[in-house]
């Protein structure tokens, strides 16, 4: 971009509280419509001409960082519409990534957010969050509709949209060149009209508007429909004629920006829960976290209808969230990876340039947020996890829900992705299942400008990893993808280097067959072990754009063999087994956690022919035994190699002694005597591959049939280790 139009962009970009506060959303906006665009991803480059820049937010220009809003002239992997967003107000940098990661999760039509490092004309200007827009060409690669044009898509974003007839003219039609308002302003009165769900339900798409409410009350969002009546949009879907609602921008979540002053004139809960609250009274408490989903909503008439009026099905809709997307168990290795990933961003973020000034603070009138590495690791452990904590225990004590048997549900829930058209079209469409894995290898160096966007549409189910990469690393193309049909990947700007990470792409496949790369893995060695075993190695998978068919591949690690001394050792050891309490609230599976430093709140209760068993002081297992045999069940500790020996890959075996499975392949004959018997023992050790996506901390479980996507890769002075095939666990190494 001319410099004289950067410099004109930082004279329009100087904006106070003051101005925003009293001209709210009459502030003009710098736009440039002849701006390039250089997009470097992964090796691959491709230069945009003719693309709209213009600044973007509303009460976000006050800040001294500003957003901006990019149209490119020609389809990036499926968008034409992307924001760059500062989130300046959010020290913890997460939680727009994290809350649409949590819609993508719920299945519910969604954003998309990543990261991308942001230059100017060669010049840094920061970390950015890069995020879709919602706008028709989003609609059109989301929905498909037939329709060349898009004419139902409505924004609410001036605040103040509350379903009431007059609230409607809150809201305006995204699409510039059709700005009728007449059948928005029909299905708002159309809906303030409607006594019973089942009359909201010929309206509106009653399922996904729910989960979104839930999932409002749940990240604690005063941004949105339940109380500042914005940051919304609203689709009139072509198949069935049902509007369905669309959420967007959630900085302001998590406690973020929270006060009680929104509740100080709402008066009584709608319900006739929450006591009196006199107008200019809230007696709910000081603590927003602890509010029931009645105390948080603003007496809306539609909830009334679809919420108060039909409790059974918003408590199912409640269970639901937290089982899928919202729990700790969840949720905190997620943001815990995603924190380590972006520190070395923060860092770059935080750190003042040649000039003495923090990159890209381009507005000198707005609010300084100068927040430092340690601002940042502090408001993701004090405030992001802790209000996730507090909020499960609220909403599982409000609706009656046993806090362990949602965990355990949520351990084997299998997110799916909601499929747009074939759920609503009449034709039938084909359709396909994808895995979509981006990995960054480790040490490498990029620059990158751009943006990048991974689109994948037509999709039933879709997985995505997230990218992680130890704080070491400098990448450039920050790509941490969802979990959801679309990731987005961006940076922007000019610059090159080939970054070594593996980016999915698949756009507008009919028939997909995951084609699954196994990643060479490194070969764990323990100096008293005597077999190295290859199970079930971490798979990257890997879709090429623009094709039609691929084929599955898979390579598999060949173990290296070694040889070991003669050594003697014998040990015998009997397992402890935690008794069972004379009363149960809970019952947990077979081969589950039942106790230990890890599982706190895990029950000892075990399903019938299990019973709870000390594996180390993290972890307790629901192990199996024969009622009949009360032989206790040994675990061998040491090793005993008896000659030199060359190592062989073979599958994990439990070797039985009187019905009872053990961990090693010692055969001992009588378990209850104190016998000592030399054994061959085998290690089996996950390999480690070459690239991990993310780290798993010790005693953390690191794969197994009931842990599947947990990451082989443990932390350092771990391995992961066989322990049965529903759990290995992260070991300490010792030499």
């Amino acid at each position: 971009m001319p410099s004289s139009e950067v410099n004109k962009l930082i004279n329009m970009a100087q904006i106070s509280v003051e101005q925003v506060q009293s001209g709210y959303g009459k502030n003009p906006d710098f736009k440039y419509e002849d701006a390039k665009i250089v997009a470097k991803w992964n090796g691959n480059e491709k230069t945009y001409e003719k693309v709209s820049f213009k600044t973007g937010g509303m009460y976000a220009r006050s800040n001294d960082k500003v957003g901006f809003n990019v149209k490119l002239d020609k389809k990036f992997l499926g968008r034409k519409n992307i924001r760059l967003r500062p989130d300046a107000n959010d020290k913890s940098h997460l939680r727009s990534k994290i809350c649409s990661d949590i819609a993508n999760r719920l299945g519910l039509p969604s954003i998309q957010a990543t990261y991308a490092r942001v230059y100017m004309n060669n010049e840094y200007w920061g970390l950015y969050v890069l995020m879709d827009a919602i706008k028709p060409s989003w609609v059109k690669q989301t929905f498909e509709p037939s329709e060349k044009e898009i004419t139902t898509l409505y924004q609410c974003k001036a605040g103040g949209f509350n379903f009431r007839p007059s609230s409607a003219y809150q809201c305006v039609n995204a699409n510039d060149d059709y700005q009728h308002m007449s059948v928005f302003k029909k299905f708002v009165d159309d809906v303030s009209a409607c006594k019973t769900v089942q009359q909201v339900e010929k309206i509106l798409d009653v399922d996904v508007f729910l989960k979104y409410l839930a999932m409002e009350w749940l990240i604690g969002s005063f941004d949105h429909l339940l109380i500042n009546g914005h940051n919304i949009n609203f689709y009139k879907r072509e198949s069935d004629g049902k509007w369905i609602i669309i959420y967007y921008d959630y900085d302001n979540t998590f406690g973020n920006g929270l006060s009680t002053n929104p509740w100080n004139n709402k008066g009584a809960n709608q319900d006739g829960s929450g006591g009196v609250n006199q107008w200019g009274q809230n007696t709910r408490g000081n603590d927003p976290v602890k509010y029931s989903f009645a105390d948080w909503e603003m007496n809306l008439p539609i909830v009334k209808v679809l919420v108060h009026n039909n409790k059974s099905k918003f408590k199912s809709i409640v269970r639901n969230v937290l089982v899928s997307a919202f729990n700790p168990d969840l949720l905190n290795p997620h943001i815990h990876e995603l924190k380590h990933f972006l520190k070395p961003y923060v860092q770059e973020d935080s750190t003042p340039g040649k000039n003495g000034k923090l990159p890209g603070r381009i507005n000198k009138k707005g609010k300084a947020r100068n927040y430092t590495v340690k601002d940042f690791e502090n408001n993701v452990e004090s405030s992001l996890k802790t209000w996730i904590s507090t909020k499960f225990d609220v909403a599982c004590k409000n609706y009656g829900f046993n806090k362990q048997e949602i965990l355990n549900e949520s351990a084997k829930y299998v997110p799916k992705g909601y499929d747009y058209p074939a759920n609503h079209k009449k034709p039938k469409q084909e359709t396909t299942t994808t895995t979509t894995t981006t990995t960054t290898v480790k040490k490498t160096t990029t620059t990158t400008t751009t943006t990048t966007t991974t689109v994948k549409p037509k999709t039933t189910t879709t997985t995505t990893t997230t990218t992680t990469v130890k704080p070491k690393t400098t990448t450039t193309t920050t790509t941490t993808t969802s979990v959801k049909p679309k990731t987005t990947t961006t940076t922007t700007t000019t610059t090159t280097v080939k970054p070594k990470t593996t980016t999915t792409v698949k756009q507008k496949t009919n028939t997909t067959k995951t084609t699954t790369t196994t990643v060479k893995p490194k070969t764990s060695k323990t100096k008293k072990t005597t077999t190295t075993t290859s199970v079930k190695p971490k798979t990257t998978t890997t879709v090429k754009q623009k094709t039609n068919t691929t084929k599955t591949t898979t390579t598999m690690v060949k173990p290296k063999t070694s040889t070991t001394k003669k050594t003697t050792t014998t040990t015998t050891t009997t397992s402890e087994i935690l008794p069972t309490p004379d009363q149960c609230t809970s019952i947990t599976k077979g081969y589950y956690p039942c106790g230990g430093l890890n599982y706190p709140d895990a029950s000892p209760c075990c399903e019938e022919g299990f019973r709870c068993e000390y594996q180390n002081d993290f972890y307790y297992m629901c192990t199996p035994y024969d009622t009949n045999n009360e032989t206790v069940i040994i675990k061998t500790k040491t090793v005993t190699v008896t000659k030199k020996s060359k190592t062989t890959t073979t599958k994990p075996k439990t070797t039985k002694a009187n019905t009872t499975k053990t961990k090693t392949t010692t055969t001992i004959p009588k378990p209850k005597t104190t016998k000592t018997t030399a054994s061959k023992t085998t290690s089996i050790i996950i390999p480690t591959p070459k690239i991990c996506t993310s780290y798993t901390d010790g005693y953390y479980p690191c794969g197994g049939l009931n842990y599947p996507d947990a990451s082989p890769c443990c932390e350092e002075g771990f391995q992961c280790e066989y322990v049965n095939e529903f759990y290995y666990r992260c070991a300490l190494i010792i030499n």
